[in-house]
């Protein structure tokens, strides 16, 4: 859900849906989120190619022939 959408919402006359809208997009704009977004790209930026790694790893072996 974007940010744009989340403010066009906020328009709307539904009580309930205006207050979702609200918490969700004052959520989404905290410091703390964002920060954690761009840390979790970070993180799997890192895991992409450990991943492809092990899945050609798995096709070359097949997965019963790995021990651990």
């Amino acid at each position: 859900m974007s940010v744009a959408a989340l403010e066009e919402i906020q328009s709307w006359n539904c009580k309930d849906s205006l207050s979702g809208a609200f918490l969700l997009l004052n959520g989404i704009c905290q410091s703390t989120f964002i920060i954690s977004l761009l840390c979790s790209e970070k993180l799997l930026a890192y895991t992409l190619p450990i991943k492809s790694e092990v899945l050609k790893i798995l096709s070359e072996k097949g997965p019963r022939k790995l021990k651990f």
